[in-house]
Parts: C-alpha cells; structure tokens; sequence
C-alpha cells in the first residue's frame, strides 16, 4: 500500500502472512568410522510454519537537497514441527519455537554543495526467541531442551562524503551498543545456564578510492575502542578492553575489455556467548562449551578477477579466491548409541581455494547464446572423532554447467542446460569417497501480448545409488486484467512426482544411507491488485 498526502511525503505499508502445512518422511542408517555402532533414525515430519510481516517506510523530501527516511518492521514466526513415527529410538521428538524481530531505521541525507554529502544513520533492533525441545523415546520424558534469546542493539553513525578529481572519499563516526541475554534449561544432562553480554564500540572510519589512471585503489580502515563484558551462570566471566582496527583494500585495474581486481582485509573476533553454553544443536547432537577462547583470529582473503572481452558477442570470466583463517575452533565428535557429543579441541589452521571459469558467446544470425561455467573448489581443514586425535581433510569439488539461451523476437524463447556436479573427501583413516550427480534443464517462456505471460521450467535429475531419473516440472502461468491493474498468478511444483529417492553419502566420520520423499508437491494461487 503507498500513500502520499502530499508531494514531499510517501508512506509505504507492506504486510505479509504466510502459514503452510507439510509433511515430510526420512530414513537414515548411519554407520560410524572406527566403530561397530549403527543408528537408524525413522522421521515422518508434520511441520506447520506460521509468519507475518509489517514493513512501514516513510519518505521526508524536507528540501531540495535534504531527505528524512524512517523505516520500521515488524516480524513475528512460529514454528512447529513433530515426528509422528512410532519408533523406540530417542529420534522421536517434538519442537517448538517462536521469534519475533523488531527494527526501527532512521536516515537523514543531504547533498551539499561542491559535490559533497552528509548523512546521519541510527538503526534499533530487538529480537526475542524460544525453542523447546522434547524427545520422547518409549512414550516417556527422556531429553528435554529449553532456550531463551533476547537481544537489543542500537547503532548511530554519521558520514560526510565528498568527491574531487581522481579521489572520492568519506570518513564516519559513531557507536554502536549490543546487549545480549541467553538462558538454557536441558533435563538429561540436568543443567540450567545463563550468558549476557554487553558490547560497546566507539569507531571512526575513513575509506578512499583514488583514480590513477587505469587503476582503482581502495583504502579503508575502522579504528575504535571495544569493550565486551560476559557473565555466565558459572560464576565466570570475560572481560576485554582493547583497540579495534579493521584495515580493508582493494585493488581494480582497466585495460581496453580487461579487468583485475585484487581485495584483502582483517577482522578481529568478538565474543559470542552461545560458544560457552552447552546445548542441543539438533535433536541428537549436544555440543559442550567452548573451553578456549582467543580475543582474535584472522580471516586472510585473496582473490582476483580477469574480465575479458575479444569481442562484443563474447566474454571470458576467470576468478581466484584463496582464504586462510588462523584460530578456528576444532569439533571432536563422540557417538553412543542414544546421541551424539560434540567437544571444541582448540585452534587450528584451514584453508579454501575457489576458483571460477566462464565463457560466454552470441550469435547473432541465429539468435542464441551459449555459456560455459566450471567451478572448482578445494578445502583443507581438521576434524576430531573419539579419542583418535585430529585428523586433516582434504575436500575437492568440480561444479560445472553448459547451457543454451535463445533471444528470439516471436513470443516462444527456450534455456536448455545441463549440470555436473563431482566432489571428493578425505581423511587420514577413512580413505577417498567420492560423488558424481548429473542433471538436466529446460525453461520455455511464451508471450502473448501484455496480458499473457506462461513459463514451463523443467529439471531432470539422475539420483540414488541406481542413477535413476527423477523428473521435476514447475509451470507458471500469468495473467494481468487490461486497464485493472490485476494480475492473477498460478504456479505449480512437482505435481505427479511422488517416488523416494535413495542415496548414500560417505563424509571423514561417518557413512549414511538416506531414503527419502522426493520434494512436495505444491500449488500457489495469487492476486495482486495495484491502484
């Protein structure tokens, strides 16, 4: 809804309600590495989401040069999900949460003369959750999770820009203020914790992009004093009082149709109190606290971007990234056969190398366009199993894709494409698994005038241990009412596909068979009306 009393004010309303109902049925049999035990876990899943949604925004053009912006939303969620599979195992559960999500945005901007700006920002947000837990192995009282979230934070910030000949720069300041409350309550093992923490931050910020030339050099640094007080229920706390920098900077060179872009930057850790509470993390999994904690680690980005053009009908993308984060937390994971423990070792070192290739060609004459992608990625990281120490795994995937796109001026236009997606993982002691997945897809699209507009997407998947073919259509028909402003919209999903798909997955700790319903079919009617 817009509303405009006058010229200088706008108000904008958007509300949205959404509730569904789904069910969704599994089964996994899990076999463990290095030991005998097997859990099979049968979920038959009734899930019943529930949002709404209210988004006000409001528009000042107190001058000229000065416009007041206000913007407020409003969000409130339950969820509700039970396994109704009769099945003696502690997999039978019951979950219950609810959030809701407040933030109130306030902007004055005013453009000043000699190409220069001013802006003042302040930004509130609430946000309060609770998630149950209930697991009912035999029909009795058996795990039991309760969780408590309240958080506040308030940032107020002001910029002056200005650009000149070959430099645009800015600087800010401001403060941001994060208060954060956690309490939870678990019944096998019997524990009742709480966390809050406040965080203060008093920054000043300067960035400059410089012009030379061909080349684009950016420059940005965040310095400010940061305060973090934690409290826990234990009776043991952190403190810490520290100076804060984030140096950042990039790097954008032009020649002719080539392109190269180089980014690197450092951000100092925080204290996240969830780390030192012992909790489930899913209806099986119970992580312990951190026992460690460092004030800093450090994420090193590389990347570079080569952008070619020989021609204007064709491209080619070429794009490296390599990461190396210092002081990661190291899970060490212990299997029974009623859960699974989950214990932080210490810091460890990981890596990520990234790299894409494209290639992309029109022809003219015929009107069709051809792209080539490959994506391949390689990670290398430690993970822990029982008391076998940490062990380094090595993670390599090959994602690629080859697609055809016609551009036709007659109301039929058509995308053909197929996927191919190889992966491989390995650890000391559990070998090479590799997995290969291949698929297939089709978008025709018809217009007929303004008032029809009809899409059919179509994907064909080979899946499961017999690389069965499993076909998934998605028709989509529009139609807008002449001089009504009127649309009516119907889109369907996986209509008549009601089969299981079978797969097995092998990662460094585990192998797991999974049977599971093929996605849900769906319909979706809707009206829009504009005035």
């Amino acid at each position: 809804m817009v509303f405009q009393p006058n010229r200088k004010i706008t108000l904008t309303n958007q509300f949205i309600a959404e509730k569904a109902r789904y069910t969704t049925a599994r089964r996994e049999e899990t076999d463990y590495l290095y030991s005998d035990i097997s859990l099979d876990n049968h979920l038959v899943l009734k899930n019943t989401p529930l949002l709404l949604s209210n988004t006000l925004k409001m528009v000042y053009d107190i001058s000229s040069s000065t416009t007041l912006t206000g913007q407020g939303k409003m969000v409130l969620g339950e969820k509700r999900v039970n396994n109704l599979f009769l099945n003696t195992s502690s997999s039978d559960f019951i979950t219950r949460s609810n959030s809701s999500y407040l933030n109130a945005h306030l902007n004055l901007s005013s453009s000043l003369p000699n190409r220069s700006a001013f802006t003042v920002n302040n930004t509130l947000v609430y946000h309060t959750g609770n998630q149950l837990f209930r697991f009912l192995p035999n029909g009795k009282e058996g795990l039991r999770q309760d969780f408590h979230l309240n958080s506040f934070s308030n940032k107020l910030g002001a910029r002056f820009y200005k650009k000149q000949r070959g430099v645009m720069w800015y600087v800010e300041a401001g403060c941001d203020y994060e208060h954060e409350q956690l309490e939870n309550e678990t019944l096998k093992p019997v524990k009742k914790q709480t966390a809050e923490m406040r965080e203060n931050l008093l920054f000043a910020r300067g960035s400059a992009e410089f012009v030379l030339g061909k080349v684009q050099l950016g420059i940005k640094t965040l310095v400010g004093y940061w305060h973090q007080h934690l409290v826990l229920s234990n009776g043991k706390g952190k403190r810490t009082n520290r100076l804060k920098v984030m140096p950042e900077m990039s790097l954008n060179a032009t020649f002719g149709r080539h392109t190269f872009s180089l980014t690197g930057d450092y951000s100092p850790d925080r204290i996240a109190p969830l780390s030192y509470m012992e909790r489930f993390t899913d209806y099986r999994n119970y992580t312990f606290a951190t026992p460690i904690h460092y004030d800093s680690k450090s994420d090193y980005r590389m990347s570079a971007l080569y952008l070619f053009h020989p021609s204007l009908s064709t491209n080619f993308l070429v794009m490296y990234n390599y990461l190396i984060s210092d002081n990661q937390l190291v899970n060490r994971l212990e299997v029974t056969e009623d859960m699974n423990y989950s214990t932080p070792l210490g810091m460890q070192t990981s890596n990520r190398h990234f790299g894409t290739l494209s290639a992309g060609h029109y022809v003219d004459a015929i009107r069709q366009s051809m792209n080539l992608s490959v994506n391949l990625s390689s990670s290398s990281f430690h993970t822990g199993y029982g008391d076998y120490g940490l062990r380094r795994i090595k993670v390599l995937s090959l994602y690629s894709s080859l697609s055809v796109r016609s551009a036709f001026s007659f109301p039929v236009n058509y995308v053909l494409g197929i996927r191919y997606n190889v992966s491989s993982v390995g650890g000391y002691g559990s070998g090479t698994s590799r997995s290969i997945s291949a698929s297939f897809y089709e978008d025709i699209v018809v217009t007929l005038g303004k008032q029809w507009k009809m899409k059919l997407s179509v994907g064909e998947y080979l899946l499961g241990h017999e690389r069965k073919l499993y076909l998934f259509a998605k028709p989509h028909i529009a139609y807008s009412l002449p001089r009504h402003n009127l649309t009516i919209d119907l889109t369907a999903y996986n209509i008549f596909n009601n089969k299981h798909i079978h797969e097995r997955f092998v990662s460094e700790v585990s192998s797991l068979d999974s049977y599971a319903r093929i996605v849900p079919a769906y319909w979706l009617l809707s009206v829009s009306f504009r005035y």
